[in-house]
């Protein structure tokens, strides 16, 4: 999910595929333990970590660390990745309210960006759309799917039919 790249880390070994079952926990077991043993790269292993443990849906923990992300991201550059987890994590609990307010600085944030980039992924958009779907909320539903005819969004228009 990561919208920037980033180096790897040189101490973060590549984690085996196989077996399947385990691959996202032994890929967050390697760093937590990165975390102890490099406190100074703190932002970063907490970003990863966030995304790799936000898959398995709500979880407290994972709040708990997209919300210290935003607190050490001084810079803004793993901000996009925590409020978008946060929406995600919230609405996953079924806090519309506080999910409908990352979900909108998400696309805030996502748009500042396309500024600089030149485009825009359709993802979070969607996911905000859905949601108020969700809850009958057809005119914000509506609204929030019109964001979409941005020409700095790729696919967004197949996105939604498919």
């Amino acid at each position: 999910m990561s919208r920037h790249s980033q180096g790897q880390l040189s101490y973060l070994k590549t984690i085996p595929d196989e077996p399947s079952e385990t691959y996202f926990e032994r890929l967050t077991a390697q760093l937590r333990q990165a975390l102890i043993d490099h406190p100074e790269d703190e932002l970063r292993l907490l970003n990863q970590l966030i995304i790799y443990d936000s898959v398995d849906g709500y979880s407290e923990a994972v709040v708990v660390m997209a919300k210290r992300v935003l607190e050490l991201d001084t810079d803004m550059e793993y901000a996009t990745d925590a409020y978008c987890i946060l929406a995600r994590m919230y609405a996953d609990k079924g806090e519309n309210s506080e999910a409908v307010k990352y979900y909108k600085e998400t696309i805030r944030l996502e748009l500042e960006e396309s500024k600089k980039n030149g485009y825009m992924f359709d993802e979070t958009i969607i996911e905000l759309g859905e949601l108020y779907e969700k809850v009958k909320d057809w005119d914000n539903a509506l609204k929030t799917y019109d964001l979409l005819n941005n020409k700095l969004i790729r696919d967004g228009k197949e996105s939604m039919t498919g």
